[in-house]
């Protein structure tokens, strides 16, 4: 009892290279860099991309954010040669009052996973999810409820 073993420390640095781009260094247990990220910002200050580069092989990982006129994200791109090429794509949609209302998962050009969410109309909390997944046949649907004191 109280004993515990510390297997592996990693850590961050990270560079200001303008007043939309970071470069973020991914760091090993021995404070060597293992990858880099850079990161692109709109004058908003919201994440318009990144791109992740290992230092050892060819792996590269590639982020891509899209926002709507509120804010709001509405897409977003995963794309990696780790282990065969991937490309992930996501699309979200919102109503007036900026509630999520569906999200729409792709996997390389494939619907995989369809969610749906249903807002309860006088407060707009949350009071249900739906989850269709189109590869693995199922659908969730997840019920809340609250309580106002």
């Amino acid at each position: 009892l109280g004993v515990q073993t510390l297997l592996s420390v990693e850590g961050f640095q990270y560079e200001t290279l303008s007043s939309t781009q970071v470069k973020k260094k991914c760091l090993n247990d021995e404070d060597r860099v293992y990858k880099e990220i850079i990161i692109n910002y709109d004058d908003k200050k919201r994440k318009l991309n990144e791109t992740h580069e290992f230092s050892v092989g060819w792996m590269r990982i590639g982020k891509n954010y899209t926002y709507d006129r509120s804010g709001n994200l509405i897409g977003q791109s995963y794309t990696s040669n780790a282990g065969g090429n991937t490309n992930e794509r996501s699309f979200y949609e919102y109503d007036d009052k900026n509630n999520l209302l569906s999200e729409k998962k792709f996997n390389n050009d494939q619907l995989t996973i369809e969610t749906s969410y249903l807002y309860d109309e006088s407060f707009s909390l949350l009071r249900s999810q739906l989850e269709r997944s189109h590869t693995g046949n199922y659908i969730g649907i997840t019920k809340f409820s609250c309580e106002l004191y």
